[in-house]
């Protein structure tokens, strides 16, 4: 929870002019009425499902301008609403990884959170040949390098689909004992039908 708490200093000071839009989240919670918190998506035509208000459509604004916002229309309902926002984008993790899905990470994060929160990559994949999809642009990403720090991480927008790919069957054979039950069974093979 600490972690949440630092994160929410840090984005939702007046000055942070990250633009929150179409297909971005909203983490929202009451510092007052602490049972009242939710993450919210932004759909594509700008609309929000918001608790006791329902359907909103909102432009593209700061956080600032959201949490004002939101403090005034919850002032409707609550005496002091007290809205605080933290903004986060909503990316993809598919292939190779432990725990494929939908993920909520704050503004600024990374392939690196996001396959973290994946639950990393799985025993074969290929670390090197991932891809970062962004529209209709397709990156070739070696998260090899990124892991190890030779490269820099690449921050991520909502929409961002990171897919990791298995390795090919021939990179999988790894150590010595796969190798040699593989020779094992080709032998078997040979001898039972083209031995005869």
């Amino acid at each position: 929870m600490i972690q949440w708490l630092l994160v929410l200093q840090v984005f939702s000071s007046p000055g942070h002019a990250t633009l929150i839009g179409p297909r971005d989240a909203l983490w929202i919670r009451s510092l007052v009425h602490t049972e009242f918190q939710d993450t919210l998506w932004i759909r594509p035509d700008s609309t929000v499902s918001l608790p006791y208000l329902g359907e909103i459509k909102l432009a593209p604004m700061p956080v600032k301008v959201w949490r004002d916002t939101l403090n005034h229309l919850y002032a409707r309902y609550f005496t002091d609403p007290a809205i605080d926002v933290l903004p986060l984008r909503v990316v993809y993790v598919f292939g190779d990884v432990k725990r494929p899905g939908r993920y909520f990470l704050p503004v600024g994060s990374g392939v690196v959170e996001a396959l973290a929160l994946a639950g990393g990559p799985n025993v074969y994949a290929n670390l090197k040949g991932a891809t970062l999809r962004r529209g209709e642009h397709l990156q070739r990403l070696n998260l090899q390098a990124i892991l190890q720090g030779d490269q820099p991480d690449l921050e991520l927008q909502s929409g961002d689909v990171v897919f990791v790919p298995q390795k090919s069957f021939i990179f999988r054979i790894t150590n010595f004992q796969t190798l040699v039950a593989l020779a094992s069974l080709a032998w078997s093979v040979y001898l039972t039908f083209w031995r005869r």
